[in-house]
């Protein structure tokens, strides 16, 4: 069976990422899959690390073979840069860490997990 999974550019950033600062080191994806959208995708150069960003609107295991489909795509794309890591990345709301997360990026390979807590104060 095939399954077409396409990561699509966006010009502006999707509404998931939109607080994020410097937009302009972005680059926004739609990703999708045969049954439409299922998640929102920020990259990033960052030295010799491309930073990576996700926000899934859908889940199940049609979504995960198409996370996993694109999540080759990004790999190559870091290689391509002359990048040496990926770094998954997950902003939340609130003053705890999502327990689910490090189990969730660990299906793809990801590890060395650790939390980043950021604050801001308008100026």
């Amino acid at each position: 069976m095939w399954s077409i999974v396409l990561l699509i550019k966006n010009r502006k950033a999707p509404q998931p990422f939109q607080g994020f600062p410097s937009p302009e080191r972005y680059e926004w994806f739609r990703a999708e899959d045969e049954e439409g959208l299922f998640a929102w995708v920020a990259l990033a150069e960052s030295g010799e690390d491309m930073e990576l960003h996700l926000e899934a609107v859908r889940w199940g295991p049609q979504a995960r073979r198409s996370m996993t489909s694109d999540l080759e795509w990004v790999k190559a794309e870091a290689r391509r840069r002359g990048k040496r890591r990926l770094i998954g990345l997950k902003a939340e709301a609130g003053q705890h860490p999502d327990p689910r997360w490090a189990k969730f990026v660990g299906l793809f390979g990801f590890g060395n997990i650790g939390v980043v807590q950021t604050a801001t104060l308008e100026l």
